[in-house]
């Protein structure tokens, strides 16, 4: 009997999980954010053939964000202008992502005051671009107490044949 009912639950297991996967793989593509979806069109602009694939970790103050045209970014990307929901950002657009571009999946893009990302810009998983830095000018004072200058925001000139932004890096605002 053990062997009989463990090859039961096993088989009975294994359905359950292709039934689990084939929901997950649709619901994925219902809940992704595209141009004419309700999300979507809270977007500063939204361009045709782009999309941001569910789930997205998070998306905050759209309106202040422009995504061009056959862009792809990935699951678990955080897309945010501002600090906090509802801030009113000092310029327009806070975070520009240019058209043919390829957000990688657990990305972040946080802009304060100008982020713009070229055309045809490609990057790997997990890579974190803002337009913030910390000061650590006083080793003996704790980085969070320090200021944090505003400087202008990373700019790329668009695609690269040599390459793209590989896995895990952080690009910072511009130094001195």
């Amino acid at each position: 009997m053990g062997a009989v009912s463990y090859s039961i639950r096993g088989r009975m297991m294994a359905r359950v999980g292709d039934a689990v996967a084939w929901c997950w793989e649709r619901l994925s593509v219902i809940a992704s954010v595209g141009p004419k979806s309700r999300r979507g069109r809270r977007f500063g602009a939204f361009g045709e053939g782009s999309i941001i694939c569910f789930p997205a970790t998070s998306l905050m103050n759209e309106r202040f964000i422009e995504i061009g045209e056959n862009t792809m970014i990935g699951p678990h990307v955080a897309l945010s202008a501002g600090m906090a929901p509802g801030q009113e950002c000092l310029s327009q657009p806070v975070v520009r992502i240019g058209d043919r571009c390829l957000i990688g999946r657990g990305s972040g893009i946080v802009g304060h005051f100008s982020i713009d990302i070229g055309d045809d810009v490609w990057t790997g998983h997990h890579v974190y671009i803002t337009d913030q830095n910390h000061g650590y000018d006083n080793v003996d004072i704790p980085i969070s107490q320090q200021s944090m200058p505003e400087k202008p925001g990373p700019k790329t000139k668009g695609y690269d044949p040599s390459g793209f932004l590989l896995n895990a890096p952080a690009i910072l605002s511009e130094s001195g």
